[in-house]
């Protein structure tokens, strides 16, 4: 597990580590830009001229003590500061003391175009409002250049608080953040500017984190060692009975992918209730489950299936009429087992809030897309995509669930809690499908032993694991969501 900070956090962080760990602000500022210039060192010879650009704060102050300790080590390494000294931090004023007194180069913007690698410490994290005048016009001359690119902690221009470009930003080759990632360069549209991202060790105190009541975290592949282990005495009832109400007439793909899904999580039985049209592909495409129709199926005998299952999936391809209304309302108000709504569930409940006043006190996740979300909370897209950790864990909240909103960057959100954001998956996962295989694998790690937030969680990452690792084999451009359920072996 790594956690994402904000701007806001970093600064949080750093004023902790000075004030209550009492480590000088320019004892971090050494070991940080030590950790850029060895990167640098490590990945470019002697041969390269270097430059870098400084703005009036302590993202400045980092790239000045680099540039020194770059010509310490004998590189061609120069800076250039071009604002008023008078309005730059404490910081900056010393570190441009010490780059005078030791005859560091300090060049002009004229000189740009000699250099062939540009570092950018013009704002770092203290990115907030739009980049005008001067500052715009620079970061546009650098942009225009053929070196290569290193932004230090974030690239110029881009919002930490939400990775919004701020009019303009910084098109890097390679950021070197510091203690942490940031949420500016994790997210969309921050990403992409942020070219590859090497996280360096600056000093940070670890206890300046506990301060934060949420923190924002995602996985890396050692946190797969959470999955629980199947038992070698065990039979298919130890992994739990799981019911899927998926496919509305001639739309039984659904159902497939979410209940192959389950199986190659690791669910031991899958029950499917379906159209009628569904019942003969379904019955040769999973040939494990059992596959029950819907067309004249009794509130009671809807009520007898939930009763006989550990989770329930309802929602992929059922549609949106009476009919779907009418078993979404039967379920919600007799399950007391964890039950995951997707897709066209969603839809229905957009329609009928009211249906979650019925449940019981059950866990319910949700795992909305941006569009469902929209309809769902009554936001613009535009909205929702600017906001997607807010957006999730309000809806969380109003609706007393889990929350999984699916995007380039999924967010996994409770009433209480820290927030999960998934790092897995590419976009080749943009295909028809991919949210009902998302949907069975959740409801697999759930019968498997995960609490419901643990298997949504989980369920995403892997999910993410599985399109990566088969896109290797497929390519992102050709991978179908029948080739995401392989990928799932290959993960688990």
């Amino acid at each position: 597990m790594r956690y994402i900070f904000t701007g806001r956090q970093m600064k949080e962080i750093d004023n902790y580590t000075i004030n209550t760990t009492k480590i000088p602000s320019l004892v971090l500022m050494e070991r940080a830009s030590y950790e850029v210039a060895k990167e640098i060192m490590k990945r470019f010879g002697k041969e390269e001229r270097i430059v870098v650009v400084c703005g009036n704060g302590n993202n400045g102050a980092d790239g000045m003590c680099t540039a020194r300790i770059l010509s310490e080590y004998g590189y061609q390494a120069s800076y250039i500061y071009e604002f008023d000294a008078k309005k730059a931090t404490d910081e900056l004023r010393t570190q441009l003391t010490i780059c005078e007194n030791e005859g560091i180069k300090r060049a002009t913007l004229s000189e740009i175009s000699t250099y062939s690698i540009i570092v950018d410490a013009i704002f770092g994290i203290g990115c907030t409002r739009e980049v005008l005048g001067v500052y715009k016009e620079l970061i546009e001359l650098i942009n225009e250049q053929q070196a290569y690119k290193i932004a230090l902690d974030v690239p110029s221009g881009i919002n930490s608080e939400n990775a919004k470009v701020m009019k303009v930003a910084i098109k890097a080759d390679m950021t070197i953040t510091f203690g942490y990632e940031k949420y500016g360069i994790f997210m969309y549209p921050g990403k992409n500017y942020a070219g590859e991202i090497v996280i360096k060790k600056a000093g940070f105190s670890k206890k300046a984190i506990n301060q934060f009541d949420r923190k924002i975290y995602t996985f890396d592949k050692d946190d797969l060692s959470n999955i629980p282990r199947r038992d070698q005495a065990s039979n298919k009832g130890t992994y739990g009975k799981l019911l899927v109400i998926a496919g509305s007439k001639n739309m039984g793909g659904a159902a497939y992918f979410s209940a192959a899904a389950a199986y190659r999580s690791g669910s031991g039985l899958v029950r499917i209730l379906t159209h009628s049209a569904n019942k003969v592909m379904l019955n040769m495409k999973v040939p494990e489950a059992i596959t029950e129709t819907y067309d004249t199926i009794s509130d009671d005998e809807i009520r007898r299936l939930v009763a006989i299952s550990d989770a329930v999936v309802i929602g992929p391809g059922i549609g949106t009429d009476n009919e779907a209304y009418r078993i979404m309302s039967v379920v919600l108000s007799c399950a007391d087992i964890p039950v995951i709504i997707d897709a066209d569930g969603i839809n229905v409940l957009a329609k009928n809030r009211g249906l979650l006043d019925i449940t019981h006190d059950n866990p319910v996740i949700i795992t909305p897309h941006i569009g469902e979300m929209h309809r769902l909370c009554k936001m613009s897209i535009s909205d929702i995509k600017d906001n997607l950790v807010t957006v999730c864990t309000d809806i969380a909240k109003e609706l007393h669930v889990i929350c999984v909103l699916k995007d380039a960057r999924t967010v996994v959100g409770r009433e209480n809690g820290d927030i999960y954001i998934n790092s897995s998956g590419n976009s080749g996962m943009s295909t028809g499908g991919s949210g009902d295989v998302l949907t069975g694998i959740i409801a697999g790690l759930i019968l498997n032993g995960m609490q419901p937030y643990e298997a949504a969680e989980y369920g995403v990452y892997i999910h993410g694991l599985s399109g990566d690792v088969m896109a290797k084999e497929k390519s992102e451009r050709s991978l179908m969501a029948s080739d995401i359920i392989e990928g799932i072996g290959k993960i688990i």
